[in-house]
């Protein structure tokens, strides 16, 4: 077991997860600037874009490096043996956000974190926390899945796996496959209401809301920029519920299951009470 006071417990090398702005430089927060001024060395996805990014700010990095996704594994070993043996004040970021979220980071906090280096994290912008909040949808519980694999039937999977999941969808998607997407959603999900919030915080920001049955009406070519979707969760339909129940009934009974132990069964894999469960069974029996 670890317990660590970040700002009591290290001794010179600290990693910092630094999130920055998903498209306007000006919700920097003024902590990730005072950051990377410090840090004796600043790992990102892409030294260009962060490079950019600290230009604009007027900040020159002692040291930049490039920790994307692919040498993300490979190159962890190697800074961390720089943080350790220099005692390294380091910031780590990805092109826009905050790293480790469907971007590189996440391996090599917990590298170091293995390694005995502090690891914290500013808070700052996140696309899916702005998206939900913009997406008029339940806020109160939700469930963020990345990106879905862009191989049609894996993705039918992952959707299958997600359909009872009752709260609020979050899934990242290319401009590219979104529509397709959307229908694929409709086709296994069902019709629910949805949004898509596209180019966040920035001039040509755009939210488009509806049911997964109105997706025809969105023009692919008008869709450009990194999207997020955010579809309503699973809400019960006594009809298909109904449906569910009676079709494993039917599958317990053909093996000599009793009518308790079926409605037990069936409770478990449904999430449905066992009483409304069991009292179907004995209405159709």
């Amino acid at each position: 077991m670890q317990r660590i006071k970040s700002y009591e417990d290290h001794i010179g090398a600290i990693v910092y997860m630094v999130p920055v702005p998903i498209g306007n430089d000006k919700d920097i927060t003024l902590r990730a600037i005072e950051v990377f001024k410090e840090a004796d060395l600043i790992c990102c996805e892409d030294t260009r874009t962060t490079g950019a990014l600290l230009s604009r700010l007027g900040i020159k990095p002692k040291r930049l490096e490039s920790l994307y996704s692919q040498v993300e594994a490979k190159k962890s070993k190697t800074i961390i043996q720089d943080i350790l043996e220099q005692g390294l004040k380091v910031a780590f970021c990805s092109d826009a956000g905050a790293p480790g979220v469907s971007d590189p980071g996440a391996v090599f906090a917990k590298e170091c974190m293995d390694a005995g280096i502090t690891v914290t994290s500013l808070p700052g912008a996140t696309a899916s926390i702005v998206a939900l909040v913009m997406s008029g949808l339940d806020t109160a519980d939700f469930t963020f899945y990345g990106f879905l694999s862009p191989k049609k039937e894996t993705m039918d999977g992952q959707l299958k796996a997600i359909k009872h999941d009752k709260p609020t969808l979050i899934i990242y998607e290319s401009p590219v496959r979104l529509i397709d997407t959307l229908k694929e959603m409709n086709k296994v999900l069902g019709n629910r209401h949805f949004a898509v919030l596209r180019e966040l915080t920035k001039e040509h920001e755009e939210a488009i809301r509806g049911t997964l049955d109105e997706v025809d009406q969105i023009d692919p070519k008008s869709i450009r920029g990194e999207c997020i979707i955010v579809v309503e969760g699973y809400k019960e339909d006594k009809d298909e519920n109904k449906e569910r129940i009676l079709s494993l009934w039917s599958l317990y009974k053909e093996n000599g299951i009793s009518p308790s132990l079926a409605a037990k069964l069936i409770s478990k894999q449904t999430d449905i009470k066992k009483n409304e469960v069991y009292k179907l069974i004995q209405e159709v029996k």
